[in-house]
């Protein structure tokens, strides 16, 4: 369960931003759809199961997204994945001021029913700060706080270990030489099966995942999907997933999976690719998918390749949508109406703000430019989050800003720019007329 994320210096947040889910006491709507965290965790009040995050083509609501998805990278692979000396990965703020400052990200969360709070600095060689904090009866516990460095041109790493880290001296100093000054001291100490590094490492690992529905590829996420029916071939699952494709095609009544035959690539071109290419591609091409539809009294049964777009999004999205609902992920969707229709957009939130169906305690945090969802009917007002850039720097801020009325008609106001975050207004169409466009409009009316 996330709780909050801060991050600061990363991409066009140069000042940093912090989004929190936790529902605030400016609104008591819809209680029903709130997450009550376990009550050792001493959380100061219930978690938001959604946020929508508007913002101007180019804002950099994508950026948000992005500096969580970094955060989770950084503690999955980076002593285990990454080759030695091969930098952080970060993406820093690009720009006269704050070239030079370290990247921060840090997120508060739940992980089996016990609070955390994790973070890290960086800059492009190294880590330079890492902390990691326990909370128990209300008050903060160090587990590790590590810091590096740079003294004669060598980075030094110094580790400060709280009493819940636990292990021996030995111990201890043999974790804070394998560290890597380009890898996380929480990674490694997975890596050694550490009981609260490991933790922390599989919550990152299994709890977070995330779907960027205009650039992804429906074909591979079909896969996806598909693969998870085939390892699971029964019926019990398969009805799950038409039961969440029954708003986009009432009449599809199966879903039939079969190996693909043709998924081997030609020895002569194995020679040419990298094993992981190899294994990429043949996952990519690994299943036949059908769908079967009731016609009158026949059925039909069409490829996937012969449904419509909106279709093969949706059932590529289904595995990630229902594993967020059953195991209580995190799920991050960058652009969620992308091809798909807006009435399917406010089902899949509908679905993270029911109980009923998110009985794991999924959270959804998506971007979108469909202002349809700004209804207060579907989302409380602290569930709604804007990105605005203004010289080349974003900032995030929340609805509640504003101090919006419970009747307020969000979607009117957004258009109209009260809470600002909408692409610039009142285009001097004159800057044309150098492309010679304004010319041609005044032949073609002399015409």
């Amino acid at each position: 369960m996330l709780l909050a994320f801060r991050f600061k210096n990363h991409r066009s947040f140069l000042k940093g931003g912090e989004l929190s889910l936790l529902s605030h006491r400016a609104d008591k709507t819809h209680p029903e759809s709130l997450i009550h965290p376990p009550k050792d965790a001493k959380v100061p009040s219930q978690v938001l199961p959604v946020i929508a995050i508007y913002g101007a083509n180019s804002a950099g609501k994508t950026n948000v997204l992005g500096a969580f998805s970094y955060l989770k990278t950084a503690v999955v692979e980076s002593q285990s994945g990454w080759r030695p000396n091969s930098g952080t990965k970060s993406d820093r703020f690009i720009g006269r001021i704050g070239a030079e400052s370290p990247i921060s990200v840090e997120a508060d969360i739940i992980c089996k029913g016990e609070r955390y709070r994790y973070g890290f600095a960086a800059n492009s060689r190294s880590f330079e700060e890492e902390w990691l904090y326990h909370y128990k009866k209300g008050k903060e516990s160090l587990i590790f706080m590590r810091n590096t460095s740079l003294r004669d041109e060598k980075n030094i790493t110094n580790v400060e270990f709280g009493d819940l880290f636990g292990g021996d001296t030995l111990y201890r100093e043999g974790i804070e030489r394998r560290v890597r000054d380009d890898s996380l001291l929480l990674s490694a100490a997975a890596q050694d099966n550490h009981p609260a590094c490991i933790e922390i490492y599989n919550w990152f690992d299994n709890y977070v995942s995330s779907l960027s529905l205009e650039t992804s590829s429906d074909r591979a996420n079909a896969q996806i999907t598909a693969s998870f029916l085939a390892q699971h071939d029964d019926d019990y699952m398969k009805k799950n997933v038409i039961t969440l494709l029954k708003p986009v095609e009432p009449n599809l009544i199966d879903i039939i999976i079969s190996k693909n035959a043709k998924t081997k690539i030609p020895n002569s071109m194995r020679e040419m690719l990298q094993p992981d290419a190899i294994a990429s591609i043949e996952s990519f091409l690994a299943y036949e998918i059908d769908f079967v539809f009731k016609r009158g009294r026949s059925k039909i049964r069409l490829p996937f390749n012969k449904q419509s777009k909106g279709f093969q999004k949706f059932f590529s999205m289904c595995v990630t949508i229902y594993f967020a609902l059953q195991a209580g992920e995190v799920l991050l969707v960058d652009e969620l109406e992308t091809s798909i229709h807006p009435h399917l957009a406010r089902l899949i939130v509908e679905m993270f703000q029911s109980k009923d169906i998110n009985f794991g305690g999924g959270q959804l945090i998506f971007t979108t430019h469909d202002t349809g969802l700004l209804d207060q009917a579907l989302l409380r007002r602290d569930q709604i989050w804007f990105v605005e850039k203004n010289q080349m720097i974003s900032d995030l801020y929340s609805l509640l800003q504003f101090s919006p009325r419970k009747d307020e008609n969000l979607e009117r106001g957004y258009l109209r720019g009260r809470y600002g975050a909408i692409p610039a207004l009142g285009i001097d169409l004159s800057l044309l007329s150098n492309s010679g466009l304004t010319a041609e409009a005044s032949d073609a009316s002399a015409d």
